[in-house]
């Protein structure tokens, strides 16, 4: 009633909501996931909170993450500028991988043949790489194999998801004996073992080509001579010791035979 007044000013300082946003895939167990942030903080300064369903929690703006087991999680950011917050949620798969468990046993065919089996769950395709430059697509295959070795045989099985996972087998391959006659009894060798010199008769009508090979079915540079009639001279002077393959082919049929070289 008299006219007499007060007054005050204070500044407000008005804060832009921030809004929150991240990118993320589906991944198999195991695998690392990454965080794609693609908050906007409105040219403000902001900070970052995350929660990933299975007890962890970052503040990272772009964290990385390796679930270990499969199942579905709920992601949780949250982005603050101190004032006003925002979040986002996102439900996360993570798929299982396949199970592989394989084994090798010998078919039985007398010829190096193995049956393979990959005895897996969760897979829906396959393939095999058995040591020596040969492979399969097939779930449980049956491989043949030219030489006598120790294999490391690799199975790849992959999810419907995706998820992959290998394992590998060792095949143990000895088929052929140390006898200086083959099986028929058409091809004889001698003698074996040897210092790197020996001879091989063929006893057919047939044209016959031979050559050497080591344990890895590779071809080896040796010195054969035909001596006539389906005989050779064979030296492989010039190779290590060890333990080699005489092939010998006649037509359509190919026979192997174990030959022992000694210094």
């Amino acid at each position: 009633s008299n006219g007499c007044f007060s007054s005050k000013e204070s500044d407000i300082n008005i804060a832009l909501k921030p809004l929150a946003g991240f990118i993320a895939n589906d991944v198999c167990e195991g695998a690392q996931t990454s965080f794609s942030n693609v908050s906007d903080g409105f040219g403000q300064n902001v900070s970052y909170f995350w929660t990933f369903g299975d007890g962890n929690a970052s503040s990272d703006a772009t964290p990385n993450i390796t679930y270990d087991d499969p199942g579905a999680y709920r992601v949780v950011l949250r982005v603050s500028n101190n004032v006003c917050f925002d979040t986002m949620e996102k439900m996360i798969n993570v798929y299982p991988n396949p199970v592989l468990n394989p084994s090798v046993t010998t078919a039985n065919q007398g010829n190096g043949t193995m049956q393979f089996n990959s005895n897996a769950t969760g897979a829906v395709s396959f393939i095999w790489f058995f040591g020596d430059g040969g492979t399969s697509t097939q779930e449980n295959p049956l491989y043949r194999y030219i030489g006598d070795n120790i294999y490391t045989a690799t199975v790849r099985a992959t999810s419907a998801n995706g998820c992959v996972s290998t394992e590998q087998v060792e095949a143990r391959v000895s088929r052929l004996s140390t006898s200086n006659v083959d099986a028929n009894g058409k091809i004889k060798l001698y003698p074996n073992p040897n210092n790197g010199r020996f001879e091989v008769f063929v006893d057919t009508q047939n044209e016959v080509q031979i050559s050497i090979l080591n344990l890895l079915g590779q071809e080896m540079n040796a010195q054969i001579s035909h001596e006539g009639e389906n005989h050779f001279k064979v030296n492989m002077n010039d190779l290590p010791a060890g333990v080699y393959l005489v092939r010998v082919v006649e037509n359509d049929k190919v026979n192997l035979i174990k030959v022992t070289v000694n210094r």
